[in-house]
């Protein structure tokens, strides 16, 4: 295990409806080391594509670094950027709608609040497709968003 006190993470996914095919990449940076992780599922959603690669990339924190004292995670995902807030919120409706049904992706929203329980995690959402040079957040975003989106064309052509 590597000691590193912060790690800074940035994430994205892609989707297309049409194919019903998704793919998400991470880059973790921890001092001067980068991790690029990415995956691609079917017939799940953007959403989910979105939260994976964040739990993904939690994961990995988790797996290969101690004395971690802030986990920072960069996205463009609303949806995921606002789980943090709504989650005593879903976890007191037991997962569930006014109506009684499942929220969507609940398998999913469970496992990320359970990964999440006792990590120093931040989420900041940032805005998607700025130009190269904004900030180092964007630019990490540009980078994800590609590799995403590319392993989507990728997948979708059955190259991979």
């Amino acid at each position: 295990m590597k000691k590193q006190s912060k790690i800074n993470i940035f994430t994205d996914g892609s989707y297309d409806a049409h194919h019903k095919t998704g793919a998400w990449a991470g880059i973790i940076v921890s001092g001067d080391e980068e991790k690029t992780l990415t995956g691609s599922d079917e017939k799940q959603s953007q959403h989910v594509m979105e939260l994976k690669a964040v739990i993904r990339c939690i994961e990995y924190a988790i797996r290969n670094y101690e004395n971690v004292s802030k986990i920072q995670i960069y996205t463009d995902s609303s949806y995921v950027k606002n789980l943090i807030p709504r989650r005593e919120k879903l976890q007191n409706a037991g997962f569930k709608t006014k109506k009684g049904v499942d929220i969507a992706n609940r398998p999913w929203v469970e496992y990320f609040y359970n990964l999440i329980k006792n990590q120093p995690i931040e989420i900041e959402k940032i805005c998607s497709h700025q130009k190269k040079g904004v900030s180092e957040a964007t630019d990490y975003n540009r980078k994800v968003d590609q590799l995403a989106r590319r392993l989507l064309k990728r997948k979708i052509k059955g190259l991979d």
